[in-house]
């Protein structure tokens, strides 16, 4: 998920340096290390963004700015819950007008938004970003992936 990034303050927090996109609330534990294969396990204590909005953990096991300073540097890996792992991956996506548009097949990370796939029921794919002009971003997290526009806004798009 990252790695372990300069210290914050004196009560164990640091920033996470090359973070990988994640809510941290889905975090069930960590492992910090060199390698995964020798790293500890741990869990989150507390994080927190900055002012300028870069995240800030704090693990069970450093409870100060020295105790970061001896793992700083050393790689994070996260167990997730699942709803995270699979996100939007298999859910029904439907349109504005109640259209079941297709199926969420994958999801990727480019930075400023994540594009999401849609297979249709004619194995047909269209690729969209994902951000709140197309989709209702809440929507996600339940059953269905819920659009904010017609599927005929991009219907020219499949492939």
């Amino acid at each position: 998920m990252g790695t372990v990034g300069k210290p914050h303050g004196l009560k164990g927090f640091f920033f996470l340096a090359k973070p990988v996109a994640l809510d941290p609330t889905t975090i069930l534990e960590l492992c910090v290390g060199q390698a995964l294969s020798s790293a500890h396990v741990t869990r989150l204590a507390q994080a927190s963004y900055s002012p300028k909005g870069h995240l800030m953990l704090k693990l069970t096991t450093a409870e100060d700015r020295t105790a970061v300073e001896k793992i700083q540097g050393m790689s994070l890996w996260a167990t997730l819950s699942l709803p995270e792992l699979l996100g939007p991956i298999g859910k029904p996506v439907i349109d504005v007008d109640g259209k079941i548009v297709g199926q969420a097949i994958d999801r990727q990370n480019y930075g400023a938004s994540d594009i999401i796939s849609i297979k249709s029921a004619k194995e047909k794919c269209v690729d969209l970003p994902l951000v709140a002009n197309f989709f209702d971003l809440n929507s996600l997290e339940k059953e269905s992936i819920q659009m904010l526009v017609s599927s005929e806004v991009f219907e020219d798009f499949w492939y």
